[in-house]
């Protein structure tokens, strides 16, 4: 039990970023998204709240209208903390 509690999200956005760089990896209606711009979303927002003063330990409330936006936002609440 102790390895599940030590995995984290950036290996996972480095090997999109690098393996499936102009791969589609998600497909929402019409839209499709390459790994690069599904990390690069993700890490944009991750620096933006690192900007404003986030910090591992801090209570953050998460509202998304939908499935892609809430995922994103965890995705780069998980990458604030590494």
């Amino acid at each position: 039990m102790a390895n599940y509690s030590k995995a984290h999200i950036c290996p996972c956005l480095s090997r999109l970023s690098t393996v499936r760089l102009s791969s589609t990896v998600m497909i929402i209606g019409e839209r499709r998204k390459t790994g690069m711009k599904f990390v690069g979303g993700d890490l944009g927002l991750a620096h933006g709240l690192i900007q404003l003063g986030l910090t591992p330990g801090d209570v953050v409330t998460v509202t998304a209208l939908n499935r892609y936006s809430k995922c994103t936002t965890f995705i780069a609440l998980g990458a604030c903390i590494e």
